[in-house]
């Protein structure tokens, strides 16, 4: 069972120091990870709201002082006085400590200057840091007495640390936010663009069309309103586009290591950007005739034009990365075995989730004219081909791809345009946003309601939907509550399409059982979901097509992560998490936002504007809605973030 020696963490304490050690058991509410490479394997935590003790061997007073030396030297900006001189000041009173040199007066000047420190300080390190070293103080003065009364010498505690903040540890690909968004507060433009690349391929894209899980989780919302950070970004990336500027970037020196990438969806050009700044060769295979995948061909054009994804991928291939289109894995001459045989050091593999999971209504399998999967619908619409047309339209689902589905169908000119999901707008996975630009262009929405089967002319055309209601019972395993049919409940809908967007699935047509890749019971690839290893050597998967269909931006994160481990794999070195990659994926389980917590601050600057297209021009074309944030408007909304750093620390 796990154990705790000391705790005192976000405001509750847990004390078995006077206990013995059989009774040091963890309370079953505890939900603080106690283990990091391994289960069990940690002696000790420290950071913004406290610490953690599992070993009682480890001296608090060490510890403080080597957490406070990872502020100074990682995380002090440097711009406010009581941070920059004062956390200084307190490393070196905890230095003498350790060195058996302190008098007494250096722990009354040490306790005095920590409470100046939190108390004036201008962002959340200065504002923070002194929080564990006071309660350890307030826990262990015993200790620190012991220190200057004894003057012996302290060992060096080994602390492993991580700087981040409540936004970049919610981003999958733990963008470096608060460093961006500080960049346009000072008007660095260009190095806030250089900033997001670090960590996203393609910042003009995710600036357009992320869903923001920043936002959820930024310290503002708990003031007023959280930053805009997913239009900050857009604005930086659209800012060096408009001036013809170039990343600040080059490939390493080649390293004769040659890697397929198949896809060139987010998760592929990830990873091929990745290892070409490594000084690897990457090719990417891709399917269709241009470059992003689903969010070249499954995003309307009014939410993310095509040239954006062009000059993202463009970018790409002046590093050197090679973008085969029209090469679709598994069709004649490019198999499993032929790509094998191409003399690829290794393969990464990002094809998505392409195929549209079946409706389950009664008549889906019989050909009728008028009915469409929803992936199929947008990718004829971004490539040019015919398209389904009629008056009236119904759309099944609740995600991103059911509301896009609705608006293009009003663009292409349907008058009566329906969107039907089972659960209510409270359960709708889709962005709040894109629901609401939905209802404001028109569209009508069916709640709490399923189709149960299709309604077709003698001549196979259809004509109508029939719905069962539905109603909401406990939740199930997304947390949502599930729905349940209404029995006697049916009803019909007219129309002349129905398209069923209710997720998609990967294809692995091109696998054969001998190929030796697993594929789950999920009928997504099995592969590490940390570093994409599968159980081939050499063999790589990250995206959807592991997660099963999700986000943009944690396609972006699993590619970039698997170009680390086949860089690794490349050169030989082991495939195990480093200390870094441990400390973040413990961070994820800590919790770095509480939005519970009150912030003493009152409310300030509302979050900044920008200008969309009207309604009634907008809906009749698929030029992009939203417009970028001005140049002043940037400015004034990345100053309203609250540099919400948060220092944490590891003894292992």
């Amino acid at each position: 069972m796990s154990k705790i020696y000391f705790s005192c963490w976000a405001g509750r304490v847990i004390d078995h120091r006077r206990r013995p050690e059989s009774e040091w058991a963890a309370p079953d509410d505890f939900k603080f990870p106690l283990g990091f490479a391994r289960e069990n394997d940690l002696r000790a935590f420290i950071g913004w709201d406290g610490f953690v003790l599992a070993d009682p061997q480890i001296s608090v007073v060490a510890l403080c002082r080597a957490y406070l030396e990872a502020v100074q030297a990682e995380a002090s900006c440097g711009e406010c006085f009581p941070c920059r001189v004062g956390t200084y000041v307190a490393a070196q009173i905890l230095g003498k400590c350790c060195d058996g040199v302190a008098t007494p007066a250096d722990l009354t000047q040490l306790h005095s200057l920590l409470l100046d420190i939190a108390r004036s300080s201008k962002c959340q390190v200065g504002q923070t840091t002194p929080r564990p070293v006071l309660l350890a103080l307030e826990h262990f003065g015993a200790g620190f007495d012991k220190c200057v009364e004894s003057g012996v010498r302290l060992a060096p505690v080994p602390l492993i640390t991580r700087v981040s903040a409540p936004c970049q540890e919610a981003c999958p690909a733990h963008l470096n936010i608060p460093i961006y968004v500080e960049d346009i507060k000072k008007r660095r433009y260009l190095d806030s663009s250089d900033t997001a690349r670090e960590g996203c391929v393609m910042p003009g894209v995710l600036g357009r069309v992320c869903v923001r899980p920043c936002e959820a989780n930024c310290r503002r919302a708990n003031v007023d309103e959280p930053i805009q950070i997913k239009y900050l970004k857009r604005f930086a990336a659209d800012y060096e586009t408009n001036r013809g500027q170039a990343p600040k970037r080059s490939a390493s020196r080649a390293s004769g290591k040659r890697v397929a990438v198949i896809g060139a969806g987010p998760a592929g050009l990830a990873c091929a950007e990745k290892l070409a700044l490594r000084g690897h060769h990457a090719t990417i295979f891709e399917a269709l005739p241009e470059p992003g995948g689903m969010a070249a061909v499954g995003i309307p054009d009014y939410r993310l034009p095509r040239a954006v994804l062009r000059r993202e991928a463009a970018l790409i291939e002046q590093l050197g990365v090679q973008i085969v289109y029209n090469k679709r894995l598994g069709e004649p001459g490019f198999t499993w075995a032929d790509l094998r045989g191409m003399g690829f050091h290794a393969i990464f593999l990002g094809i998505g989730a392409h195929h549209s999971n079946r409706l389950g209504a009664e008549g889906e399998d019989n050909a009728y004219k008028g009915f469409v999967h929803g992936v199929h619908f947008l990718r004829a619409i971004a490539l040019g081909h015919e398209v389904m047309l009629g008056r009236k339209i119904v759309v099944v689902g609740g995600g991103n791809v059911a509301i896009d589905c609705v608006r293009s169908a009003l663009r292409l000119g349907f008058e009566d345009v329906n969107l039907v999901y089972r659960r209510t707008i409270k359960e709708m996975p889709a962005d709040a946003v894109e629901i609401q630009d939905a209802v404001d262009e028109g569209v009508k929405f069916h709640y709490l309601c399923n189709p149960t089967r299709l309604i077709a002319d003698a001549d196979g055309n259809l004509t109508g939907v029939e719905l069962l209601r539905m109603e909401l019972g406990e939740p199930d395993a997304s947390g949502r509550r599930r729905p349940a049919p209404v029995p006697g409940s049916e009803f019909t809908i007219a129309t002349d399409v129905i398209i069923p967007a209710i997720g998609q699935q990967p294809a692995f047509d091109f696998i054969q059982p001998a190929d030796g890749l697993e594929i789950t019971r999920w009928s997504t690839m099995a592969a590490d979901g940390y570093t994409g290893a599968t159980k081939l050597a050499g063999v790589f998967a990250g995206g959807d097509c592991v997660t099963g269909a999700a986000t943009l931006i944690e396609a972006v994160a699993a590619g970039n992560r698997a170009a680390i481990f086949i860089d690794r794999y490349l050169r030989g070195e082991s495939l195990e998490l480093d200390p870094a990659q441990h400390i973040e994926r413990m961070l994820a389980k800590v919790g770095t936002y509480d939005k519970r917590e009150k912030i003493e601050l009152p409310r300030g600057l509302p979050r900044q504007g920008f200008h969309h297209l009207p309604v009634a021009y907008r809906i009749n074309n698929f030029e992009e809605v939203e417009h970028v944030m001005t140049a002043e408007a940037a400015t004034t909304e990345a100053s309203r973030c609250l540099r919400c750093f948060r220092v944490a620390g590891v003894v292992r």
